[in-house]
């Protein structure tokens, strides 16, 4: 368990102790008294919704050591360390712990891919790797993974980035300071607020500029199309499919080619790398774009360091997380459930996997929910999807959402009868077009529509049991 001194935090703040400090070391931090434990500092944080200040007394109730303030309460009898914005103050201590750290640490961003590239580098490394906790992958996220870092306890820390809007991975970079900097890919996510491709790429940069010197990056190849990307001067390793049996490699720029065969229900991998040559086996099925970030995962994790016996076994016990590309099988129908999250690169990725993995004489229904924070290119975005799609006579959609009508208009160009297309408001209402099918099923939205309600029990079964 890490300790702060809170001499130590005073100092990192500038903040003053309001009466007497603590005495005793600070054991972590938290924002939320219902999951404070003892010896935590309580992190008061004020936001539009509710002003953390109100609940000092039950932090202190609670066993907090301490909190940080920038509202003290002198009616509160508690160690409180005034500081001018706790959010900011928590960053800071954040970002001085980190340097104290000796043991490497990894960034991890990417426009989609991002958490299950983290929670396998995570794996690989073992037991001394701390890993960001699902996705506390935010401003106030990245600081509580940092301040968890145990130097007693972990050599490696894989933390992971999410932004939205432009100026946050500033932030976040600054506090990761990343050894190893991992960018799964630029796609068009967050377009709302972020803008376009470029914009995209340039916040994505931003957490290899606050690399530390010497540092690495690992990346999707299509990443380097991006002039954000040219200014990193250490050592990077770009992967990108090939369909070389032996790819011929410019090792002096690290360039890492991959193969990739579906096997029934597992994926048997090539890797070509000046770092690894070499195969093995996940038993999953992957989509290309998955399969590009297993192996960043494992020339990551190479690269820090991890044995390729262990990395081996590892990987077969490796499984991708819940509703991302899981494979059940129900009453003669096959379900393709990809439901954790989706962006036009993703939803292409996935497409193109099921196409491959459904028998041909299988009707097919596309379950397809909108795709969210596009902004200006939702509709063009949706209704090139739809256009895309191979849709056959015997197929049949369902869209799910404001956005169906665009899919809906895509796929109509690509030959669907209006017979064929089902428009559902939401997912509650799409059950009948669902619910009555035979053949195969594939299911991907943004995490709004939560398109796994709409699996007959028995695959809910499945997928309880897969989980345990």
């Amino acid at each position: 368990m890490p300790a702060f001194s809170p001499q130590l935090l005073a100092e990192w703040t500038t903040g003053q102790w309001m009466g007497a400090q603590p005495n005793t070391e600070i054991r972590g931090f938290c924002h939320d008294t219902r999951k404070l434990r003892p010896g935590d500092c309580f992190v008061a944080l004020k936001t539009e919704q509710r002003d953390g200040h109100d609940f000092l007394a039950s932090a202190r109730d609670a066993g907090a050591a301490a909190a940080l303030v920038s509202n003290p309460r002198e009616d509160i009898y508690f160690p409180q360390l005034v500081v001018e914005d706790s959010l900011l103050a928590f960053q800071t201590i954040a970002h001085q712990h980190r340097h104290a750290f000796s043991g490497k640490v990894i960034g991890v961003t990417g426009s989609c891919g991002k958490t299950s590239t983290k929670d396998l580098l995570a794996h690989l490394l073992g037991a001394s790797c701390l890993r960001t906790e699902k996705n506390l992958n935010n401003t106030l996220g990245v600081p509580l993974t940092l301040t968890s870092i145990d130097p007693d306890k972990h050599e490696y820390a894989v933390v992971e980035a999410g932004i939205n809007q432009p100026g946050e991975m500033t932030v976040l970079g600054g506090m990761i300071a990343p050894d190893f900097a991992v960018v799964t890919m630029i796609g068009p996510a967050h377009m709302e607020k972020l803008g376009s491709m470029a914009n995209i790429a340039h916040e994505k940069a931003e957490l290899i500029r606050f690399a530390v010197p010497g540092a690495s990056l690992f990346c999707g190849g299509d990443c380097l199309k991006y002039e954000a990307f040219h200014h990193f001067s250490g050592e990077i390793f770009a992967v990108c499919e090939t369909c070389e049996e032996s790819p011929a490699l410019d090792y002096t720029e690290y360039r890492s080619c991959f193969r990739f065969f579906r096997e029934g229900e597992t994926t048997r991998v090539q890797i070509f790398s000046a770092l690894f040559a070499g195969q093995f086996v996940i038993n999953a099925v992957l989509t290309s774009g998955m399969v590009s970030n297993v192996v960043l995962a494992v020339l990551t994790a190479i690269r820090c360091g991890a044995k390729w016996p262990s990395i081996e076994q590892r990987l077969l016990t490796w499984q991708p997380g819940a509703d991302r590309g899981a494979v059940y099988h129900f009453q003669d129908n096959l379900y393709y459930v990809d439901c954790y999250n989706a962006n036009p690169a993703s939803m292409r990725d996935a497409l193109d996997t099921f196409a491959a993995l459904t028998p041909p004489e299988m009707p097919r229904l596309y379950v397809l929910g909108g795709m969210k924070e596009l902004g200006d290119s939702t509709e063009l975005m949706h209704r090139k999807v739809g256009a895309e799609l191979t849709f056959r006579p015997e197929d049949r959609a369902v869209l799910v959402g404001d956005e169906g009508e665009a899919y809906a208009d895509g796929l109509r160009e690509a030959g669907a009868q209006p017979a064929q297309l089902t428009l559902a408001i939401d997912t509650a209402s799409a059950h009948d077009a669902v619910d009555g099918f035979s053949g195969a099923l594939f299911l991907k939205g943004s995490r709004a529509y939560a398109l796994e309600a709409l699996l007959p029990a028995g695959v809910l079964k499945q997928k309880e049991a897969a989980a345990c």
